[in-house]
């Protein structure tokens, strides 16, 4: 769940879709191609098809995240900025960790420093008042039938807290 939102994350960043995966064989290559190749720890719990394929493609570098998310991507006007930013990518890195066992939990990602300014226990520590309905995930509907569905989920939900 934190990597999902690491990765929105740094697509309002950069301003693009950081893993524009077409099936989940170029999804696994986008995010290897960012993240690097895993190390044999980790490729060592997957299924053995999978270790096949990851060890038959080139090693590929891991880059730093003063290169994935340069220092242009964040705020610079105050004094406390280049903390902020170094907590930024601190905190993407720890939610993007390819191996889950290193990945940080929600409750984790929300002590994170560079969220915690937001945390407010009485709003995370509820319980959810609905179990989710999978079934609407088998629906098929057309962007713009998508778009108006969202559009009322989040109408509903304004209405509601107003």
């Amino acid at each position: 769940m934190c990597g999902l939102a690491a990765a929105y994350l740094l697509n309002l960043l950069k301003g693009e879709i950081f893993f524009p995966g077409s099936d989940h064989m170029d999804q696994w290559n986008q995010i290897t191609n960012v993240l690097g190749t895993p190390d044999e720890t980790f490729t060592t719990r997957l299924v053995e098809t999978v270790q096949r394929y990851i060890r038959s493609r080139p090693k590929i570098r891991r880059p730093t995240w003063e290169e994935l998310v340069p220092d242009r991507m964040f705020p610079s006007g105050n004094p406390d900025d280049a903390r902020k930013t170094r907590e930024g990518r601190e905190l993407m890195s720890r939610m993007l960790e390819m191996d889950p066992l290193n990945r940080l939990t929600i409750d984790e990602c929300l002590q994170h420093p560079y969220v915690r300014c937001w945390y407010q226990a009485q709003e995370a520590n509820v319980n959810c008042p609905e179990t989710y309905n999978h079934g609407i995930d088998e629906v098929d509907l057309n962007p713009e039938e998508w778009k108006q569905l969202i559009f009322s989920e989040v109408f509903g939900i304004s209405t509601k807290i107003s």
